[in-house]
């Protein structure tokens, strides 16, 4: 078995932070691997556990993570372990303070989802084009990075627990272990 972690990024921000979601489930003696979600042509097999993580836009998660969300809603529910998770605010006190995925995102989080946490991201004013710049400037958005890498390596952690323990085998199991 296979873990994908499967990222969207426009940046590099969410690529990293997948990056480092893969190599802590292979640190827990897992397969695992990060791949871009622009790269895929389709899924693995439903077999394989999928981690799918996208920035927020303007509200709305990378087209390219979207086409692969829209792809494990047209599988037959329960049939693969899915943990979602998106980057977002930034700052402290977050900004915006209301940062979520879409409303498509966060129904299939809330019905088929194991987890889906929003993580705060990061800004470097240097890296966006000149829109972006903009629209930064608009919001007042600060900069820098407020990536919280613990908060992260816990929820990889986590994943990793339910993998081995076969808990995350589908929804149902996780209902009767709890």
């Amino acid at each position: 078995m296979t873990v994908h972690v499967v990222t969207a990024s426009r940046h590099g921000s969410t690529t990293e932070v997948g990056e480092a979601i893969a190599r802590r489930l292979r640190e827990a003696g897992l397969d695992a691997r990060r791949v871009d979600a622009g790269s895929l042509d389709g899924l693995p097999p439903q077999s394989e556990p999928v981690v799918l993580g996208s920035p927020i836009y303007g509200g709305r998660w990378q087209r390219s993570a979207r086409r692969i969300l829209d792809l494990l809603a047209a599988e037959k529910h329960g049939a693969r372990v899915v943990h979602i998770f998106s980057l977002g605010p930034l700052g402290e006190p977050r900004h915006p303070t209301d940062a979520q995925p879409e409303a498509e995102v966060t129904s299939y989080s809330a019905w088929h989802a194991h987890s889906a946490p929003v993580f705060a991201g990061r800004l470097e004013r240097a890296r966006l084009g000149p829109i972006e710049r903009l629209m930064v400037r608009a919001t007042g958005a600060p900069e820098g990075d407020f990536r919280d890498w613990p908060a992260i390596r816990r929820w990889a952690d986590e994943i990793a627990s339910g993998l081995r323990a076969g808990r995350d085998r589908g929804r149902d199991s996780i209902a009767r272990a709890v």
